[in-house]
């Protein structure tokens, strides 16, 4: 997804580049797009950190998450 957005133009993708985003995966070890974060350890409790300390509205796109055991 990352690799689309970041080299297509126009107002959604300018929309989709623009905000903070949170990439929860436990198989990457960084990320490059703009304004991302990566979250790989410990996803259920920093979720629900950054969430009660949310003040304004968030698009969540999301995939099911497998935890290693």
């Amino acid at each position: 997804m990352a690799a689309h957005w970041q080299s297509a133009g126009g107002e959604i993708a300018e929309f989709m580049n623009r905000p903070p985003k949170l990439v929860c995966l436990c198989s990457l070890d960084s990320v490059s797009w703009n304004n991302s974060t990566l979250i790989n350890k410990n996803v259920a409790a920093e979720l629900n950190k950054r969430k009660a300390a949310e003040t304004a509205i968030s698009i969540f796109l999301a995939a099911p998450i497998y935890q290693k055991h």
